[in-house]
């Protein structure tokens, strides 16, 4: 991806220096897409081109303390049948790229590094990628274990602004 300036708290949120306080928004789909109109009008950070990020750029904030989850096979072996890790579980997303589908089990929360994103809800947060399959849904990713996927538009999620680098 290009050079991706993002902000450090969640909508909603202010930086004090050092976190960041109050509580973030929670908007439907449509809203958190149309939010960036009013938010760009006055700017931030002299900036007026802060955006939903796509779920292809969204998805690259995760971090996993235990590493990415195993697709599984049932496997004969010497004890007898058992799911054995045959690699990494993919998800293929919109722009046909597979990333890593979850953190692996017991990831501590959040599955995103705090000292960047300090105060960051292990929650839900919206891309701007709606499914192409559903025309009710969109792609999202949830900070609780890491994942990528898709949510209802109607639902009320967080939104972390993106723009472009220099």
């Amino acid at each position: 991806f290009r050079s991706l300036i993002w902000m450090r708290c969640s909508i909603g949120q202010k930086w004090t220096g050092s976190t960041c306080t109050g509580e973030p928004l929670k908007l439907n789909w449509q809203d958190a897409n149309d939010y960036f109109q009013i938010f760009n009008q006055n700017g931030f950070a002299g900036n007026t081109n802060w955006r939903l990020p796509r779920i292809e750029e969204l998805s690259t904030l995760r971090r996993c303390s235990n590493g990415w989850s195993q697709k599984k096979e049932s496997q004969l072996t010497a004890e007898g049948r058992r799911d054995v890790a045959v690699g990494t579980e993919y998800r293929t997303l919109p722009n046909g790229q597979n990333v890593p589908y979850r953190c692996a089990d017991n990831a501590r929360q959040p599955t995103l590094d705090t000292r960047i994103f300090p105060n960051t809800p292990s929650d839900w947060y919206w891309s701007a990628s709606p499914h192409a399959g559903f025309n009710n849904l969109a792609w999202d990713v949830y900070f609780g274990v890491g994942d990528t996927y898709v949510n209802g538009k109607s639902n009320n999620g967080y939104v972390r602004a993106v723009r472009a680098g220099q």
